[in-house]
């Protein structure tokens, strides 16, 4: 295996220093914080002195020492964050998972290379290139102990060496003071008691350039301390003597050891320099983040937002303006243009509103119908009732337009050189995967990700039986006539609405589903993920309706999570038992699980799973899987002008495939979970599509992990070692003290690519994203130190993304981690009660619109009709107004990918 140790030792060597590294800026960090809590200032921030105020000016000294003391605090603060941040960086699971796919990737090139050279000896290679994994993957917990104990050795070394450095020089301080007393008692010469100046550096007053220039300043003052002050104290010493008789001198008399000896050029000791080294590098850390505060200001300025974060895989420069609109995120809104014809449109929607409510009056039924058409009669005047007529009347009249001006939020030059960019036939922009914000690849690199894909075993190529059709008939109308067939055969089984619903006609023509990729810039090398919308599609409608029966089955589940309020409910339950000392945790990711999901397996585990839970009756349980395979086989797919069908698997896009893959897994799976939690050696298996968590009595957990791959030959899961800690779905769990604890995971490539706050959307719609996303904070956090530490990272991200502090705190105001036990049941309990439906004042989103002035018609509407006499309860309750917002930015790459037949 000589062959491939260089590659091993290299892997190697980057776990040791990733993993001392970020253990010794936690040491760092928990150091810092501990003596911040004893009152105590990082060394090269308490050093800082405040400016001196002039003579005559005394009242302002207290002044400028109370705003040094707060700069300090921002100081050390800032020192924090970054390296709260810094640390986020250096390690974590997903770098492990990182180091370990690029040493599989390196070990599968170096055997495809000695294979090459020496085929008859590949078995040989390949065997010795798994071998070496496998050791590998079985020692990286080992080396992590050892590199944290490494750098903690280091650490409290480096301590033991400041300390032993201090208590010399508090020992040089205290001979000094005891012969400084001795020589002023020998000569019996009287001392002023006012001391002299030191010969410390002046500070110079605060600059209005900011504070990293201040903070520059002063620590390069102190950094040059240490040369400079043996050399004036030299100096002074000649000076005084040079004065002789001391009542004649203006300054007060000091008394000075005369030392005899020639004077020694000492060396600076290890501690020494090692302080100075330390400030070097937080003097070159906070210059670095003063030019990207700057940069930052700058890009507030112009563009709205601190940060531009693009992924750019073409090699070449995107020009500024296409870059700016790109950093605003894929929901960002342009102001639009006013449209005087808005109101008017609102209130006919309106009226005709009013007039059904009051023609169809019926308790009963005044819930959301969970199958709806809308349909487009229009009822006449209402006769009997003028009065509501005439308050419709007033409120119509009581609707202005506003004609206050509403600046654009986007330059014009960004938007051109962006629409350049987009028409750039050999350019694509496309989203990431995970939410990483924008891609921008070539068109080359796109095609041949798609073709990945469409000339894989799971598609096949059928632009000619497509066109030429079946039976006489085009495909389209051949598809919904069996479909039409279908349905009526089950009939008996379904009510009239569902009918409907299910054989709704579009409102153009069916078209074949389009197929795209999202660029996965969190894979090494990139990848493409398969996303077929099928809402242009006559399947689109009957896998609402699949999707819709099998959601309520996944109650029946033992182990399969709707949402995370689940997995915290199970935490809870589980932290409520004696756990033991052993206890591990670890996560497994199912690969590529939606293409790999036989279609006649798959169908074959729904039958049971139905038939096991005795479903509705086995006419109904029937239909459920005929329809099941309608949407799996019928499904026409669409790219670069070609037609394709999907012969396995299911993809991503239909509402019916999450919980037909949730049942899929859980029937597989069954058996050998059941079999291990009765050994009780599984203490917890929680699944959430293709994510796995499972929490064990130990660390053997390789039987578990193999029997789970082998429980079908297209199903495999990539999991991560047992440890202590692990990330799920968007959750860090983690043991401590035999409980299991939780706090937020975000992705290591996240951008944090908010919603800018300059983008056209409501003030509501922005108070309630941060609402929510701090709800979430403090749900999962089970510590309020990590709630507090996530809010602050999140309100440092908003600011970039140019969100005033105060609309910040006033949005985060009414959150408290306190309550987090009480955000988890206020969501479930909503989530059951059936909403009456409301009265909606439709309008847009438009700067002709005034919403105060909306709201105040409205309100006075709603007390007039209080007034009337036999007024239905659905007509006289409070209208909430309905915004239709605006096109996102994000829809110009759209239509300019179809534009290019992708």
């Amino acid at each position: 295996m000589e062959w491939l140790a260089p590659t091993y030792n290299n892997h190697q060597k980057r776990v040791f220093g990733a993993v001392r590294g970020s253990h010794s800026s936690q040491l760092y960090l928990n150091k810092i914080r501990e003596r911040h809590e004893a009152g105590k200032l990082p060394k090269s921030i308490q050093d800082l002195a405040a400016p001196k105020a002039l003579d005559g000016l005394p009242s302002l000294q207290a002044l400028w020492d109370e705003v040094h003391s707060q700069y300090r605090e921002s100081l050390y603060q800032a020192l924090v964050n970054s390296r709260e941040e810094k640390l986020a960086t250096q390690y974590s699971p997903a770098i492990r998972d990182e180091i370990i796919k690029s040493l599989v990737g390196d070990i599968k090139k170096l055997c495809a290379d000695k294979s090459t050279a020496d085929p008859t000896h590949q078995p040989s290679f390949e065997a010795e290139g798994k071998a070496a994994f496998t050791l590998f993957t079985n020692s990286i917990t080992h080396w992590e102990q050892l590199a944290r104990e490494q750098a903690l050795q280091q650490f409290q070394k480096q301590q033991d060496k400041e300390d032993t450095s201090e208590r010399q020089t508090l020992e040089q301080a205290n001979v000094s003071n005891t012969q400084l007393r001795a020589a002023d008692k020998d000569t019996n010469n009287s001392v002023d008691l006012h001391p002299c100046p030191t010969a410390r550096p002046q500070i110079p007053p605060l600059s209005s350039e900011g504070q990293h220039q201040r903070q520059g300043q002063q620590l390069s003052s102190i950094q040059r301390q240490p040369q400079g002050q043996p050399q004036r104290g030299q100096q002074g010493k000649r000076s005084r003597k040079r004065k002789g008789n001391v009542n004649t001198n203006p300054l007060p008399t000091v008394h000075t050891i005369q030392n005899h000896s020639k004077p020694k050029n000492r060396r600076l000791s290890k501690a020494h320099k090692n302080r100075m080294r330390l400030r070097n590098e937080i003097t070159q850390d906070l210059l670095a983040e003063r030019a990207e505060v700057q940069l930052m200001k700058h890009n507030l300025k112009e563009i709205g937002i601190a940060q531009k974060l693009v992924h750019n895989l073409t090699g070449t420069i995107i020009p500024t303006g296409a870059l700016n609109c790109l950093a605003l995120g894929t929901k960002f809104i342009s102001v639009p243009k006013s449209n005087h014809s808005i109101l008017p449109l609102s209130m006919k929607s309106f009226r005709r509103t009013i007039r059904l409510r009051h023609l169809f009056q019926d308790d009963n039924n005044n819930v959301m119908p969970k199958y709806w058409l809308p349909s487009s009669w229009n009822p006449n005047y209402l006769d009997q009732r003028r009065d509501i007529e005439v308050t419709v009347d007033v409120l119509q009249h009581s609707l202005k337009p506003n004609t206050s001006p509403t600046l654009p939020n986007i330059s014009r030059s960004d938007i051109q050189q962006y629409n350049k960019l987009l028409y750039d036939e050999n350019t694509l922009v496309i989203l990431a995967d995970k939410n990483l914000g924008y891609v921008v690849v070539t068109k080359s690199w796109y095609l041949e990700k798609c073709y990945d894909h469409l000339n894989s075993p799971s598609y096949s190529k059928i632009t000619e039986e497509y066109n030429e059709g079946i039976n006489g008939k085009t495909t389209v109308n051949f598809l919904v006539d069996s479909l039409t067939d279908l349905i009526m055969e089950y009939e008996h089984q379904l009510g009239s609405d569902e009918i409907k619903w299910i054989l709704q006609k579009p409102k153009d023509e069916w078209q074949p589903m389009r197929f795209y990729i999202t660029a996965k810039v969190h894979k090494k090398p990139v990848k493409g993920r398969p996303i077929v919308p099928s809402m242009t599609w006559m399947t689109f409608h009957l896998s609402e309706w699949l999707a819709n029966q099998l959601n309520p089955l996944l109650a029946n589940t033992e182990w399969v999570l709707k949402d995370s309020y689940d997995l915290l409910a199970a935490f809870e339950q589980i932290n409520q038992t004696d756990l033991p000392d052993t206890i591990r945790v670890a996560s497994a990711d199912v690969e590529a699980l939606y293409p790999n999901m036989d279609i006649n397996t798959g169908l074959r585990l729904i039958k049971t799973f139905v038939e096991d839970l005795e479903w509705q009756n086995r006419h109904k349980r029937d239909f459920l899987i005929k329809a099941m395979e309608f949407v799996l086989t019928k499904g026409y797919i669409a790219f670069n002008g070609e037609i394709y069908k999907q012969t396995n698997g299911a993809a991503m896009g239909s509402p019916m495939i999450p919980p037909y893959a949730n049942i899929f897994m859980y029937q597989l799976e069954k058996e050998t979970v059941h079999k291990y939690k009765n050994l009780e050696s599984l203490l917890l298996y929680k699944r959430f599509i293709d994510d796995v968590l499972i929490i064990t009595k130990d660390s053997n957990v390789t039987e578990l992990k193999n029997e789970l791959n082998s429980l079908h030959p297209s199903i495999k899961l990539t999991w991560t070692p047992a440890a202590k800690h692990c990330s799920f779905l968007d959750v860090n769990v983690f043991i401590k003290n035999n409980k299991l604890h939780t706090n937020v995971y975000q992705k290591q490539l996240n951008t944090y690519a908010y919603l800018p706050f300059h983008s056209y959307h409501t003030k509501a719609q922005k108070r309630g994203f941060i609402k929510g996303e701090a709800i979430r904070y403090a749900r999962i956090c089970t510590s309020e130190a990590d709630f507090k530490l996530m809010v602050k990272l999140f309100t440092l991200r908003l600011q970039r993304r140019g969100y005033p502090l105060s609309f910040i705190q006033k949005s985060l105001g009414q959150v408290n981690h306190k309550d987090r036990h009480n955000y988890a049941v206020t969501a479930r309990s909503t989530q059951k009660n059936n909403k009456a439906i409301p009265l909606l004042f439709k309008t847009e989103y438009n700067p002709i619109v005034s919403h105060n002035n909306v709201r105040t018609a409205l309100n006075q509407f709603t007390a007039n009709i209080l007034k009337l006499a036999n007024v239905h309860p659905s007509i006289s309750q409070k209208v909430t107004i309905c915004y239709k917002m605006p096109p996102k930015l994000h829809v110009l790459s759209l239509k300019a990918r179809k534009r290019k037949g992708l």
